[in-house]
């Protein structure tokens, strides 16, 4: 993580991370890089499970353990065991390189892989303390069990037996840390808090960064400087880039690693310039004596990929020996305004940085727009070989005219069976205490959810974009393992594919539309995107409400990329039913593929309708459509039933038993809006948290048809 992000975080009050929110910029890059990877170990014929940044805690001790507060796996003993450091007094790992400002990511496999020699050099915690002197909720002197340790190999790592409950007040629970706590904090005291905290919203700031974090600096790098910040610095690896001629190749690789990076455009103000205009860096950044601009095209819904950009810009600057501070604060809106810059609605990204570049509010690369007179065939091949390159390994395309034939079907099965679904305003209420309120804001909602009853609405391409022509339909696989391994095993662990089946593979397949719709938008086409074109699939609540799998299948179906599942999910012969499907809609004309005709994928053998927990797909009422002379059949899915297990969260055997969650409701007589109130007012509040609970698919994980047995 950038050094000025973290010294700068939480300055002057610890409870408001402020830049320190970069760690949200690591995780997704972080990710990224694991489920990658685990694809690429996977297309060498290996098994690999990316295990995600830890958000999905058991904050309970379960199945035999003696403490609670267990992710996936300890990163950071990970990270020790693989030869990156030790561990300190913390109980955090320690790098010689970073100290404790970094984050870890680890990936099991099966492959046969030379493992690195254990950390040997100086020893990088010297029991400065720092971590404990300044800690706000005294979790190192404070109900303090003695000393825990770890051994790996001939190595031995010892540590303050600590309250984890004291220590996840503010990180874990987002409560004020520096309100009086009593002597013992427990799950009761938490839980009391949190409610209080629905009728005082000022005990709420959300996310706190841990000060053992920005505290934790190794003796060799750490210095003062108390008017910069308030605990130490860390020593830059290199002396800073210095001479003009020295600064315009700095300058040309950032602009390099910009735009390879999906940058659209790149400006550069001095502080000079800046000040002028009253606009001050040195304000965030002490040292500030330049700002970067990143601006990207179609970005509203691809944040994720500008945040991984502006890390990649900043740790790029801090290995010349320069600050950079992003997440910062400063609106991009203001220097576009006052340097009478057109954004034509672009999203910027404020890089604030020590290194001295002179104004350039220009374009920093010139764009070459392609003739728009190349053929079709043309353009679709480019565009497989963008996405391909981005990961996704299905790619195929449908007319607009099938897609709306498909929608004129399923029209007419929905009038037939009238078919309705709730819909919770999220804007009224939220799942739990620790989120009731708006971070800063202080608005609180009211305690109860409310719910409307819709009528099922089915869509078609021209729903998202006038004039639509063509529909790619693009899938990237799900890694193998976290499927076949989804709590399963000793430790029946369940977070790495909540994350990699309800996240990460949605911010991939992000990146790929991103790339290929700006691909189209350089030759005058217009594009829209969805991950669920008809609108007719559910909603997961791991990972922020997005569709279930059976979004997009019959996107997949229209442009020949598999057969129907009886659960509705999309099988291909390449992946089963292990992918997940986005759709790019486009007023460009492109060849459209056919539609698959191979033998069944489905064998009918109902194992997604006999192993789901609420019953919800009929063996007996079956659906069909047509699509070029090709009939598709699958089981008819009462939706009421499955959004009670997985947009809901309210079925145990769902996922949310599997991190530690006390929430099990049975299914009432009738699924009515009352009823599903009444359930989510008994939630279990610690575990059941949005993008936290859990959810696995039982119609992903017991269907027979994987790429090992097709």
């Amino acid at each position: 993580m950038p050094d000025a992000c973290i010294e700068l975080g939480s300055e002057p009050d610890v409870r408001i991370p402020g830049p320190a929110k970069v760690i949200s910029n690591v995780a997704y890059t972080l990710n990224f890089i694991a489920y990658r990877l685990a694809l690429v170990l996977q297309e060498c014929g290996f098994n690999a499970i990316p295990l995600a940044q830890s958000v999905y805690w058991n904050y309970r001790p379960d199945r035999g353990a003696k403490r609670g507060w267990m992710g996936d796996i300890c990163h950071y003993y990970a990270a020790v065991a693989a030869g990156l450091g030790e561990i300190g007094w913390h109980n955090l790992c320690i790098t010689p390189e970073f100290g404790t400002r970094q984050r870890f990511v680890t990936i099991i496999t099966d492959a046969q892989l030379t493992a690195d020699p254990l950390y040997s050099g100086e020893p990088l915690c010297d029991k400065c303390l720092l971590c404990a002197k300044n800690c706000p909720t005294r979790s190192f002197d404070k109900e303090v069990s003695g000393m825990l340790q770890i051994e790996i190999e001939d190595k031995k790592y010892s540590f303050p037996n600590r309250n984890l409950w004291r220590c996840g007040i503010g990180e874990n629970f987002g409560l004020d840390v520096l309100m009086p706590w009593p002597e013992k904090i427990d799950e009761k005291i938490i839980l009391e808090r949190t409610e209080e905290a629905t009728r005082n919203p000022g005990m709420l700031y959300g996310w706190k960064m841990g000060n053992c974090i920005k505290a934790c600096v190794p003796k060799k790098k750490r210095f003062w400087d108390k008017k910069y910040c308030t605990l130490p610095r860390s020593r830059k690896p290199m002396t800073p880039a210095a001479g003009a001629e020295q600064l315009e190749i700095v300058k040309n690789e950032l602009l390099n690693l910009a735009y390879t990076n999906d940058a659209d455009r790149v400006l550069f103000f001095s502080k000079t310039d800046l000040e002028k205009s009253g606009i001050l860096p040195a304000y965030f950044l002490p040292d500030a004596q330049s700002l970067i601009l990143a601006g990207f095209n179609n970005m509203p819904d691809f944040n994720d990929i500008g945040s991984r950009v502006e890390l990649l810009i900043a740790n790029k600057i801090e290995k010349y020996g320069h600050s950079a501070l992003i997440v910062s604060g400063l609106k991009p809106q203001k220097i576009i305004k006052t340097f009478n810059l057109t954004d034509s609605g672009m999203v910027w990204k404020v890089i604030i940085t020590s290194l001295p570049f002179p104004t350039s509010a220009v374009p920093s690369a010139i764009f070459t727009i392609p003739s728009r007179q190349l053929s079709s065939a043309a353009v679709k091949t480019a565009l497989q070989a963008i996405a391909f390159e981005g990961g996704v390994r299905l790619f195929g395309v449908s007319s607009s005219e099938r897609i709306a034939n498909i929608a004129s079907q399923l029209e007419k099965i929905l009038t037939a069976d009238n078919e309705k679904y709730f819909e919770v305003d999220r804007h009224t209420w939220k799942f739990n205490a620790d989120i009731s309120v708006e971070q800063y804001g202080y608005k609180p909602y009211p305690a109860n959810p409310v719910l409307s009853k819709n009528k099922r609405i089915v869509k078609n391409a021209e729903n998202y974009l006038a004039n639509a022509r063509s529909i790619i339909a693009i899938g990237i696989p799900f890694p193998r393992a976290s499927v076949e391994w989804a709590g399963k095993g000793e430790g029946k662990k369940v977070g790495h594919f909540s994350i990699s089946l309800h996240v990460t593979v949605f911010q991939l397949l992000s990146e790929a539309l991103y790339k290929m719709s700006n691909y189209l938008n350089q030759f005058g086409y217009k594009t829209a995107y969805t991950f669920d074109l008809n609108g007719l699939a559910g909603q997961v609540i791991a990972g922020k409400y997005q569709p279930d799998l059976s979004g997009n299948s019959f996107t997949a179906l229209a442009a020949g990329l598999g057969d129907l599942g009886w659960s509705g999910n999309l099988l291909t012969k390449e992946y089963g039913g292990n992918q997940r499907i986005a759709a790019l809609i486009t007023d460009a004309v492109l060849d459209e593929d056919a539609v698959y005709h191979g033998p069944p994928l489905c064998k009918k053998c109902f194992k997604c309708a006999d192993q789901c927990p609420v019953k919800a797909i009929s063996k007996e009422i079956t659906y069909k459509i047509e699509i070029d002379n090709k009939i598709f059949n699958w089981g008819k899915r009462d939706q009421l039933r499955c959004d009670w297990a997985q947009k809901y969260g309210l079925v145990g055997e769902a996922g949310p038993e599997m991190i530690g969650s006390q929430t099990d409701l049975p299914l009432p007589s009738e699924i009515t809006p009352e009823t599903v109130c009444t359930a989510l007012c008994k939630l279990d509040r610690i575990q059941s948290r949005p993008y936290y609970t859990s959810i696995v698919e039982h119609c992903l994980i017991n269907c027979p048809v994987s790429d090992n047995n097709i």
